[in-house]
């Protein structure tokens, strides 16, 4: 169904549904039928999550797991 690795670089993005919009990192992809990856985020352009997690994210180096269906290869 989607075809990412660990390693690759993509635009994490919702289209319509919110304004976020970041670049991350795939750390690794996760054993889940519904395509779910653990993600590094490296640049945050916009963060509407609303409480500023996913520039928290940045800032830590954490990492979220994240739904392939909003990534973009970039």
């Amino acid at each position: 169904m989607f075809d990412f690795k660990a390693g690759d670089v993509c635009r994490y993005s919702f289209g319509g549904k919110n304004k976020s919009d970041c670049t991350v990192e795939i750390v690794r992809i996760l054993d889940d039928p519904r395509g779910i990856a653990e993600a590094k985020f490296l640049a945050v352009k916009t963060d509407d999550s609303g409480n500023g997690y996913f520039s928290y994210l940045l800032k830590t180096g954490d990492t979220m797991n994240v739904s392939l269906e909003y990534l973009t290869r970039v």
